[in-house]
């Protein structure tokens, strides 16, 4: 029956799913690298998921001691690969090499989110957001692409350009001037032949 050893070793080669690691022994100055072995995840069937380890990141493994078969644990810090400085004992955080970086904080309940690159979302159903505060976004321009429907009123600092009409269902206010082309409504002057006859063209 083979013994099972408890080992640390470092990733040589890895590709998702799966590394070949390079471990040292006391009575052989060289060492040996294992065969590609399995990571350790929480699913594998339906429900999936998968990473890459790094070359020469340290790792935990099982391997029988006849090192034909084993298991990687999993990845473990060390002196030259540190704790990511946003960890604490109240929060979780994954932090990417290209630096983005993932952190909820449990005691503040706060989501932080900082992408280095760009966000893409694609849902085959509807997306719905309730939110119980003040919701802002900041860019220099935002396109929706649909229909827009909003319930409350808008309130805009800045001019509103539509290529189709407007149509409203109740009066529309201005407190400065509404102009249509060159006519200006609260200059602008209708001729009369006489009274009670029809007005003529407005003149600007």
């Amino acid at each position: 029956m083979s013994n099972v050893e408890f080992l640390t070793g470092i990733v040589w080669e890895s590709k998702p799913g799966y590394s070949r690691v390079h471990i040292d022994e006391d009575d052989n100055e060289a060492g040996y690298t294992t065969d590609w072995l399995p990571m350790l995840f929480m699913h594998t069937l339906g429900d999936t998921e998968a990473i890459t380890l790094k070359k020469d990141t340290q790792v935990k493994l099982l391997m029988k001691d006849d090192r034909r078969d084993g298991v990687i644990l999993g990845a473990i810090y060390s002196e030259t690969d540190t704790v990511p400085s946003e960890a604490n004992e109240n929060t979780w955080v994954k932090k990417f090499e290209d630096g983005t970086v993932l952190v909820y904080d449990k005691q503040a309940h706060k989501l932080t989110a900082d992408i280095k690159g760009d966000i893409e979302v694609t849902a085959s159903g509807k997306l719905d957001a309730d939110i119980s505060g003040d919701t802002t976004i900041k860019a220099p321009r935002v396109l929706i692409d649909g229909d827009l429907s909003v319930t409350g009123k808008i309130d805009a600092v800045g001019n509103i350009t539509t290529s189709g009409k407007v149509d409203a269902t109740d009066k529309v206010v201005s407190a400065v001037e509404v102009e249509a082309g060159i006519i200006k409504l609260t200059l602008h002057k209708h001729i009369s032949a006489s009274p009670g006859s029809p007005t003529g063209p407005s003149i600007p």
